[in-house]
C-alpha cells in the first residue's frame, strides 16, 4: 500500500494545526519578555514566530474548511462542529490582524508592549480552546479522521442522509456507521445503565439500518452481481436479497424495542442485526478468503 495514499485534502488539517498551535507559546513568551524587558530582540523573535504562525494559520483554516465540508460528520455533533469552525475562523482573523499590526510597528521600530503581549495571550487561549474541541471532542471522543472510525468501528454514525444510497459502497458505509452507533450506545448502557438518550440513539441507528436494508433488498442483488472484485454469482445475489430482508426485519424490531425501552428485546434484536450483517459478508465477501 502506498504510504501517501492516506494523505488527502481532508486529512491535512490536523498536521497544519500542530504547527499553528506550536508557535503560539513562542509568541506569548517572546512578547511577554519583550514587554517586561523592553527587548527589541525578544520583540523581533515574537514577530518572526507570529509571521510563521500567520502563514500556517491561513493554510490551516483553508484545510479546515475543506475537511468541514467534505468529511462525514457524526450525528449529534452539530454544535461542537460549528463552534469549532467559528472559533477557528475568529482566531485566524485575529491572528492575521495582530500580525498586520506588528508588521507596521516593526517598520517603525516599535517594541512589543504589554498590550501586544496581552493580545497574544488571549489569542493563544482562544486557539487552544479551538484545538481542544477539534482534538478531544471531534477526533478522540467521536473518531473523526480515524481510519477505523471512518469505517464505522465503534464510532457514532455518519451524518444520516434522507436520499437512497448511491451505490453498494455508500450503502455499506451507512450500515457500518449505523451498526457501530447502535453497538456503541448499547455497550455504554451495558457498562453504565440504560438511559433514554441511549435508547434513542439505538432507535435512530436502527431506523437508518432499516432504510438501507430496504434499498439492499431491492437493489442489492443486482449491485452485488456487478460489484467488481467480490465473489458474486446468482446464488450470492439471492443470499444477499434474503439476508437484507432479515436485516430489515431485525432493524425494525430493534427500533421498536429501543423506542419502548425494552432492554432484553434490544439485546436480542441487536444480535439478530449483527448476525444478518455477518451472514451477508460471509456470503458475498468472505467466500473466497476462508474455506467453509
Amino acid at each position: 500500500m502506498d504510504p501517501f495514499s492516506a494523505i488527502r485534502a481532508t486529512t491535512v488539517h490536523p498536521a497544519l494545526v500542530h504547527v499553528t498551535l506550536g508557535v503560539l507559546p513562542v509568541v506569548v513568551l517572546a512578547y511577554g519578555l519583550a514587554a517586561v524587558r523592553r527587548s527589541d530582540r525578544w520583540s523581533f523573535a515574537g514577530d518572526v514566530a507570529l509571521g510563521v504562525g500567520a502563514v500556517f494559520a491561513v493554510a490551516t483554516a483553508g484545510a479546515g474548511l475543506v475537511a468541514n465540508a467534505l468529511l462525514p460528520w457524526p450525528e449529534g455533533l452539530g454544535t461542537w462542529r460549528w463552534l469549532h469552525l467559528g472559533m477557528g475562523a475568529a482566531g485566524t482573523v485575529l491572528l492575521l490582524a495582530l500580525a498586520a499590526v506588528r508588521l507596521r510597528a516593526l517598520r517603525r521600530g516599535a517594541i512589543a508592549g504589554r498590550g501586544t503581549a496581552a493580545c497574544a495571550l488571549l489569542l493563544a487561549v482562544l486557539l487552544a480552546g479551538t484545538g481542544w474541541i477539534g482534538g478531544e471532542v471531534l477526533v478522540f471522543h467521536s473518531g473523526m479522521a480515524v481510519t477505523a472510525a471512518a469505517h464505522g468501528a465503534l464510532a457514532p454514525t455518519l451524518s444520516r442522509r434522507s436520499t437512497p444510497p448511491e451505490d453498494l459502497d455508500d450503502a455499506m458505509e451507512r450500515l457500518r456507521g449505523a451498526w457501530a452507533d447502535a453497538s456503541a450506545a448499547y455497550g455504554r448502557m451495558l457498562v453504565e445503565r440504560p438511559t433514554a438518550g441511549g435508547y434513542a440513539r439505538v432507535a435512530g441507528a436502527a431506523g437508518e439500518i432499516a432504510r438501507v436494508a430496504r434499498w439492499l433488498e431491492a437493489e442489492g442483488p443486482r449491485r452485488v452481481a456487478e460489484h467488481a472484485g467480490e465473489h458474486a454469482g446468482p446464488e450470492v445475489a439471492a443470499t444477499v436479497e434474503q439476508l437484507a430482508g432479515l436485516l430489515g426485519e431485525g432493524a425494525v424490531q430493534l427500533e421498536a424495542a429501543a423506542t419502548a425501552g425494552r432492554w432484553s428485546a434490544v439485546t436480542r434484536s441487536l444480535g439478530a442485526v449483527t448476525s444478518a450483517c455477518a451472514g451477508c459478508h460471509e456470503a458475498a465477501r468472505w467466500s473466497g478468503v476462508h474455506a467453509h
